[in-house]
């Protein structure tokens, strides 16, 4: 069985300035992301374990 590990970016804050921006107005978008890392791991296919005609999605 194999695992993959991926990163997913994840926003931590969004702010705009200022705030309430009136119209016709410039202003900043300030955004902060980070990475998170998954652990992905093959799926174990039993037999009896699904109803005849299911399908897993993603599985082959």
């Amino acid at each position: 069985m194999g695992s993959t590990t991926i990163l997913k970016p994840v926003i931590n804050t969004a702010t705009i300035n200022p705030n309430p921006v009136n119209q016709n107005n410039t202003f900043l978008i300030s955004i902060s992301v980070s990475e998170e890392e998954f652990l992905i791991e093959q799926t174990v296919i039993y037999c009896g374990m699904f109803i005849t005609g299911q399908e897993l999605e993603g599985v082959i």
